[in-house]
């Protein structure tokens, strides 16, 4: 779907553009599987498995340039419910890198935009504040 890179390369990008509810259902999926077992998985699931990868990043991407509003929503909605009960929805919302310190302890590098994390962008928001210590508690538990 996107080509995440290590910068703000132009990537490419399924066209037309994906909704926000779209790209959500990317954050959501779970195609993973672990890498000490590859050697069990067939050429296709393997390329597969990057495919999902790429569209995972690629998702957590988008949505932070262009729907941090409607992020946010979904997750005011999300945090007084079972929701991030499930582990591999957990897993794929540490990309969101909600709390770069806690990104940073399990190894992995924060996302961003330009010169700010993605942390520092949704600080911006003054519902995001209301809400990310909550968020930051389910999804890092």
């Amino acid at each position: 779907m996107y080509d995440y890179g290590w910068g703000q390369e132009n990537g490419f990008e399924i066209v037309p553009p994906l909704s926000f509810n779209d790209l959500i259902q990317l954050v959501e999926y779970n195609y993973s599987f672990n890498k000490k077992i590859w050697h069990i998985f067939s050429e296709k699931q393997i390329i597969q498995n990057n495919t999902y990868n790429y569209n995972l990043l690629g998702a957590v991407s988008v949505i932070m340039q262009d729907h941090i509003e409607e992020l946010i929503d979904f997750l005011s909605k999300k945090i007084n419910t079972d929701y991030f009960a499930n582990s591999e929805i957990r897993e794929n919302f540490k990309w969101f890198a909600f709390s770069s310190q806690k990104t940073r302890e399990a190894g992995k590098i924060p996302g961003g935009i330009l010169t700010q994390s993605y942390e520092d962008v949704l600080n911006q928001y003054p519902k995001w504040r209301e809400i990310s210590a909550q968020v930051v508690n389910q999804v890092y538990r």
